[in-house]
């Protein structure tokens, strides 16, 4: 099984384009996510971590995502390999995001849902 999930802040806005696949043009969307792993440090320390999103994805995070908004990215972790300049393969990893969910805005714009207080009575358990 591979699934990978992150949480963490966009470091930039979505790169969105328009391409052309068999069934017509879709949407791509590359960004990536600062995520906090200060927890497991004693000291700060911050990962990068790039996302590839397609078709909706790519559509959300062009529509609601900008530089600074919290995300949940959920996806299969993936790699590319490439040979540089000095002919050395390289290998960079990336998420093929399936599911994005922004948690916060970045500019108080907040699409993502927020509990209110009369929504605790509404609650099943």
């Amino acid at each position: 099984m591979n699934i990978a999930l992150v949480t963490g802040r966009l470091g930039n806005n979505p790169n969105v384009r328009t391409l052309q696949g068999s069934k017509g043009e879709f949407k791509a969307a590359d960004f990536s996510v600062a995520v906090d792993m200060t927890h497991r440090k004693e000291k700060d320390e911050v990962v990068w971590v790039k996302v590839q999103a397609l078709g909706w994805s790519a559509e959300y995070a062009e529509k609601y995502l900008k530089k600074g908004s919290l995300v949940l990215v959920r996806g299969e972790l993936q790699e590319n390999k490439y040979t540089d300049k000095t002919g050395k393969e390289q290998r960079i990893w990336h998420i093929q995001a399936d599911e994005i969910k922004q948690l916060w805005s970045a500019k108080g714009d907040n699409t993502a849902y927020t509990p209110t207080p009369q929504d605790s009575d509404d609650l099943p358990y």
